[in-house]
């Protein structure tokens, strides 16, 4: 269970509650290793590369994208993420695409640098070029725990066996996804964290399935409907639904809706969990010159919890291959 699973399920709230995240993230007074779930991401909508393998090389160029998060600003300890990715195509036909990342994620003391390389086969489906891409990423993460964030305050800190942890621990860890694409429409599904564990943070694989498409209205204006579901297998999962407009082709913004929901017969105690996750976001991406594009967005939790917004920026620079164009605009 994570500190945030169990946050979410405690009926304590407001100062209460933060208090116990600082307790639990910042002193690692837990009894137990963390189960850590995938770090929340809002702006996927503009390079799915983070939740998806099988998308590298979708924009048929070299994308390079510099991403961060810092989730509940303000509060100590909160976690906050840190990601530079490159993907694109190579061989005749762009059926292959390629990939790395290199992600840094930080929550209290605990530390997490991830490094992974990603290959994706492409398959032309008919003249109009739908494809249907599978791919895989594999790399490696570090896991550290940062004593000198931690407080002694706590009287059970000095038996909890985590805190001598001093040495950074390497683990490989593999990513798996599928993902089918035309023009206007695209759909696919992923796994993440399916081999990386570690002696005090514990990485529960995550299943996402996605869709959304692209309704042109005019030739200055469109829709971009979309939503993504994600699960760690061990309780409520989360759902987001997403609407994105595009102005005069330079512009997007747009609005997220998040909450919690359970795919079967719900538990008593995970009634609270799944109400406590809703959160609206708001996000827009610019086009500052051609092919360079900067990207923020802002998460409100509308639970009644009291926590403070989140905040997200992403730079893209968009490298077009020489002497080739693009047979339709990229809207994924």
């Amino acid at each position: 269970m994570t500190p945030l699973t169990y946050m979410k399920k405690n009926t304590m709230q407001g100062n209460t509650l933060k208090k116990w995240f600082l307790c639990t993230v910042i002193t690692g007074c837990g009894a137990v290793a963390f189960a850590q779930q995938d770090m929340q991401y809002t702006q996927y909508l503009f390079n799915y590369l983070v939740v998806n393998p099988a998308y590298a090389g979708y924009k048929e160029a070299a994308n390079v994208q510099a991403f961060s998060r810092v989730q509940w600003a303000g509060v100590n300890g909160a976690p906050n993420v840190y990601s530079l990715s490159v993907d694109g195509t190579a061989a005749a036909g762009d059926v292959v695409g390629w990939g790395a990342q290199l992600v840094n994620e930080q929550m209290g003391a605990h530390n997490l640098v991830s490094l992974f390389g990603t290959y994706a086969f492409r398959i032309r489906l008919n003249q109009r070029d739908d494809r249907l891409s599978l791919g895989l990423s594999a790399g490696v993460t570090q896991w550290y725990l940062n004593r000198s964030k931690l407080s002694t305050d706590n009287s059970g800190i000095l038996d909890n066996i985590h805190m001598y942890y001093t040495r950074p621990e390497w683990r490989p860890d593999f990513r798996v996804g599928v993902y089918y694409n035309t023009p206007f429409f695209y759909a696919g599904a992923s796994a993440t964290n399916l081999f990386a564990n570690f002696s005090g943070d514990i990485r529960v694989p995550h299943l996402y399935i996605s869709a959304g498409g692209f309704i042109p209205l005019s030739n200055s204006f469109g829709l971009k409907p979309s939503f993504i579901y994600r699960n760690d297998l061990k309780g409520p999962g989360n759902l987001d639904v997403n609407l994105l407009a595009l102005l005069l082709k330079q512009l997007w913004v747009g609005v997220t809706y998040r909450t919690g929901i359970y795919i079967g017969q719900i538990k008593a105690n995970e009634v609270e969990t799944i109400q406590t996750t809703n959160a609206l976001a708001f996000m827009m991406e610019l086009f500052v010159i051609k092919n360079v594009q900067i990207g923020y967005s802002y998460d409100l939790s509308i639970s009644g919890i009291g926590w403070p917004g989140s905040h997200e920026i992403s730079f893209s620079y968009i490298i077009p291959k020489k002497k080739t164009r693009q047979s339709t605009p990229r809207y994924f």
